[in-house]
C-alpha cells in the first residue's frame, strides 16, 4: 500500500482525536485488565476442569468468556468512565470508499498472506514457525456439542470483541497521534500477540494489517468484522473438512 493511501486513510486526524474521549493509558489499563481477566478465567476452568470433564477440548463458555473480557474492557473504560460513545468506536456505517464489496479483495489478500508465509517456512525447514496443520485446527473445536459452539463463538463473537478491540478502541486512538501506517503496526503486533502462538505470530500479523487497512479505509468495524469472521469461518471449515476425510 503507498505512503499517499494511508495518508489518505485517516480523514482528518485531528478532528477523529477530538472525537476520541480515552486515551493511551486508559488502552494500558484495558489491556491489563484482559490479562489479568485471562489468567484468573484460565485457573479457575482448570481447577474446576480437574474435578469434573478430562476433555482437552477447549471448553465453549470458558472461550466466551475470553473474547468477553475485550468487550467488557472497552465498555467499562472508554464507554462507562470516558464516556464515549459506540459510534466513535467503530460502530458505524462505512464512512469511506469501497463499502462491503472491498471485503472480498481483502479476504483474498489475507489468504494469500497466510499461504504465502506457510510455503515459506514449510520451504525453510524453519519447524516451530510451521503454523498448526487444518486437521490440529479442526480438532480444537472439540466433539459433540461443543463443536458447533466453540465454532460460533470463534467464527461470530470473537471477530467482533477482537475488532472492538483492536481497531475500534487501540488503532483509533493510535492513527492521530504515531500516523496510520505505524499504528497498523503497533496494532497488528499486539493482535498477533495476544494468541500467544509463535508459529501463527506472522500470519495473524498480516492479516492485522489487512484488517487495520480495512477500519482506516471505511471507519468502520463492518468491514474488518465481516472479513474477520469470514476467515475464521474458512479455516473452520476447512479444518473440519480434513478431520471428516
Amino acid at each position: 500500500m503507498r505512503a499517499r493511501d494511508w495518508r489518505e486513510a485517516v480523514t482528518d486526524p485531528l478532528t477523529e482525536r477530538r472525537a476520541v474521549p480515552w486515551k493511551l493509558t486508559d488502552v494500558a489499563f484495558a489491556g491489563l485488565f484482559v490479562i489479568v481477566g485471562s489468567v484468573v478465567i484460565i485457573v479457575l476452568a482448570r481447577l474446576i476442569g480437574k474435578s469434573g470433564d478430562d476433555s482437552e477440548s477447549v471448553n465453549p463458555l470458558v472461550l466466551f468468556l475470553l473474547q468477553g473480557l475485550f468487550l467488557l474492557a472497552v465498555w467499562i473504560i472508554a464507554v462507562r468512565v470516558r464516556g464515549a460513545t459506540w459510534r466513535s468506536l467503530g460502530m458505524r456505517a462505512s464512512q469511506g470508499r469501497g463499502g462491503i464489496l472491498i471485503v472480498a479483495p481483502a479476504l483474498l489478500l489475507m489468504i494469500a498472506a497466510s499461504a504465502t508465509y506457510g510455503v515459506f517456512v514449510q520451504s525453510a525447514g524453519i519447524d516451530f514457525l510451521i503454523p498448526p496443520t487444518l486437521e490440529e485446527q479442526g480438532t480444537m473445536l472439540g466433539e459433540g456439542l461443543y463443536a458447533p459452539l466453540n465454532a460460533l463463538v470463534f467464527v461470530v463473537w470473537g471477530p467482533f470483541t477482537e475488532e472492538l478491540f483492536f481497531r475500534g478502541f487501540l488503532l483509533t486512538i493510535l492513527a492521530p497521534i504515531i500516523g496510520p501506517f505505524r499504528a497498523v503496526l503497533v496494532s497488528s503486533a499486539l493482535f498477533a500477540g495476544v494468541h500467544v502462538s509463535v508459529s501463527t505470530l506472522i500470519p495473524i500479523f498480516l492479516i492485522g494489517l489487512v484488517l487495520g487497512w480495512l477500519y482506516l479505509r471505511t471507519r468502520s468495524l463492518l468491514q474488518p468484522y465481516l472479513a474477520h469472521a469470514a476467515w475464521n469461518l474458512l479455516v473452520t471449515l476447512v479444518g473440519v473438512f480434513v478431520i471428516e476425510q
